[in-house]
């Protein structure tokens, strides 16, 4: 499945704007966390293809491709991202 820039920003915003409820939800119930993602994205582009199940799997792909190294404050690239728009999610 084909994620748009605008569609990966969404993906991106909601992961990192809900980062303290991925970490407290037990791995059991992380799927719904992934299916209210997929459900906001479906609404928003106005779809019904986006499952949580791909929301996970593509955010993976993301975090997978892009690797950084913390100096202080400073950040460093060290591998660039498949996407341009992907920013430091967690810092």
């Amino acid at each position: 499945m084909e994620f748009s820039d605008a569609q990966l920003r969404v993906l991106i915003d909601e992961r990192k704007n809900r980062n303290a409820e991925y970490h407290s939800t037990t791995n059991k119930k992380k799927y719904l966390f992934w299916n209210e993602i997929a459900e906001k994205l479906n609404v928003q582009e106005r779809t019904n293809y986006f499952t949580g199940d791909e929301c996970h799997k593509k955010f993976l792909s993301l975090t997978k491709a892009f690797y950084v190294s913390r100096d202080g404050d400073r950040i460093f690239l060290l591998k660039t991202c498949l996407v341009n728009i992907l920013i430091i999610i967690f810092f």
